[in-house]
């Protein structure tokens, strides 16, 4: 089928809102909207709002650009809240692996490719870390390149800072496995939960980085979860909660003192609709001792 659709003015869109049913509270400041947020994205948060199975994409009575702007709003919100506690995680988990590896086999750990599995592109990683350092205008690689010749690329501490998250993840994939255990073992979880968190993580990540749909995003890559239950309020692995508590779990261990629950309470009173039933969060979620206390054994 060839895409015939014609692009709409502004206006254009502001009219084909109104002829489905939706308020206007203000028609300058809704244009004001369409122009700077765009009508393709906020179409997205009309959804909650419109008449399900309507065949003329009516809007449910009531509904209005004021309550669809507000949803907008809350998800934005809640993409940069997410977005600020991922870096903690993201951080501790480089930290984590460059302290363990480097005190074990060095500073130049990364580059000894007996140190990683066979399926890994080891040869690949070089060529990446050579690129960055070379391309790099942190100042504490031009001291390294500056003060030192041999070896030619710096210690891991300093190349960690150059890699991506997914590249910090498919290394740590790729090591040993007694070392893999060494260092999940902080976080108090067996390494292949631990891989899986980090995989949903950095899947999560780029949502929130690429400014995304989030609250009700059903996710494609679905965290694993130990037998033992960490949850005493059960939940489904395949919604935002599920990444809610993984976050928690590991901030018990990063930043025991953070104010992520209290933070999440206030960001679900600006939302314009319950997020509960979409986001796969439970009715008493925050009774759930991974909310209260820090992480346990397991």
């Amino acid at each position: 089928m060839k895409f015939t659709k014609t692009p709409l003015t502004v206006e254009e869109q502001l009219d084909l809102l109104k002829s489905r049913g939706l308020i206007i509270e203000n028609e300058n400041r809704a244009l004001h909207y369409l122009r700077r947020i765009g009508y393709y994205r906020l179409s997205s948060y009309c959804i909650p709002f419109k008449i399900k199975g309507d065949p003329n994409d009516s809007f449910k009575e009531n509904a209005s650009f004021n309550k669809v702007l507000n949803l907008y709003i809350f998800d934005r919100e809640l993409r940069i809240l997410i977005f600020d506690k991922i870096e903690k995680i993201e951080i501790a988990f480089r930290s984590s692996i460059m302290n363990h590896m480097s005190t074990k086999y060095g500073s130049h750990w990364y580059t000894d490719k007996k140190l990683f599995a066979d399926w890994y592109d080891h040869k690949k990683l070089m060529s990446e870390v050579e690129k960055l350092v070379k391309g790099s205008n942190e100042l504490f690689i031009k001291h390294y390149k500056k003060k030192y010749t041999f070896p030619k690329l710096p210690p891991s501490w300093m190349t960690f800072e150059l890699l991506s998250f997914g590249q910090i993840y498919n290394i740590f994939n790729a090591l040993p496995n007694e070392d893999k255990k060494a260092i999940s073992s902080e976080y108090n979880l067996h390494y292949k939960i631990f891989l899986s968190w980090f995989l949903t993580i950095n899947v999560i990540r780029n949502t929130c980085a690429h400014h995304s749909r989030l609250w009700n995003r059903e996710l494609g890559v679905k965290a694993k979860f130990p037998k033992i239950p960490l949850a005493t309020v059960p939940f489904n692995n395949d919604r935002l909660y599920s990444i809610l508590f993984i976050i928690k779990y590991l901030l018990n261990t990063i930043t025991p003192a953070s104010n992520f629950k209290n933070q999440l309470i206030e960001l679900f009173k600006l939302s314009p609709i319950k997020p509960k039933l979409s986001s796969g969060i439970p009715e008493k979620w925050f009774d759930d001792p991974i909310w209260k206390s820090p992480t346990k054994s397991y």
